[in-house]
């Protein structure tokens, strides 16, 4: 993770924070607390990637986040709650980018936008391998797989409302679950693409928008398919 920024020094037009004695006090702590944060969420995913979620200790975590074992243990009471932290950090850039892909660019098909979105969104799961490891230990945790399914409903409703707004005919009941099944389907095909060479993921991205696309009312080649969206 990209390691925070220095505050930045008070304005000049705001003396009063700057003639807080407290405030001063407070702002590095936090600054150093939000560094120590993420280095410990750092080195937990490179952990997670290269162990497994078993595979390492706390004692091994603080050593290669370079923080003291008291001080993990003031973050996080136990490794399960480490991952759920990682699950969620996870689960926010899922949403970013999902709606910046799912946003067409200028002359950009909608196929082509979905294709690119889901192309993203495999590529994200390849390039960061404590994902698949991640997603294997929520399978067997409850907690984790309720955020799961949450972070998936959320991520169906944000795909429906995008679709919906270029293409109000469309059906939303049926729009949103086959987005809510699509989300679910698509974390299949991103963990296979991992295992796979970079053709043959390619291949496959392209058989599951050819699949898929035309359950959300898109023709995989043409864009919205007429044949889909309901009779007026």
């Amino acid at each position: 993770m990209a390691p925070s920024r220095a505050p930045t020094r008070p304005a000049a037009a705001a003396p009063t924070a700057a003639a807080d004695p407290r405030a001063l006090r407070r702002e590095p702590e936090q600054v150093r607390a939000k560094r120590s944060l993420d280095a410990i969420l750092g080195a937990a995913a490179e952990l997670v990637g290269e162990q497994g979620t078993d595979g390492f200790s706390m004692a091994e975590l603080a050593r290669r986040a370079g923080v003291s074992k008291p001080a993990l243990y003031r973050y996080f009471p136990n490794k399960r709650a480490i991952l759920v932290r990682l699950a969620r950090a996870s689960f926010e850039d899922n949403a970013r980018l999902l709606a910046e892909a799912m946003t067409p660019r200028p002359g950009a098909s909608e196929a082509e936008t979905y294709r690119e979105a889901i192309s993203a969104y495999c590529a994200l799961q390849r390039s960061q391998p404590f994902r698949a490891h991640l997603r294997a230990a929520m399978t067997a945790d409850p907690e984790l797989a309720a955020l799961d399914l949450e972070d998936s409903r959320r991520n169906a409703e944000l795909a429906t409302a995008l679709l919906r707004a270029r293409h109000p005919e469309l059906p939303a009941d049926t729009l949103q679950a086959r987005a809510l099944l699509l989300m679910v389907l698509v974390d299949a095909l991103a963990g296979l693409s991992t295992q796979v060479e970079d053709a043959e993921a390619a291949v496959l991205i392209r058989a599951f928008v050819d699949m898929t696309a035309p359950a959300l009312g898109i023709d995989p080649a043409l864009g919205i398919d007429p044949a889909v969206a309901p009779r007026s």
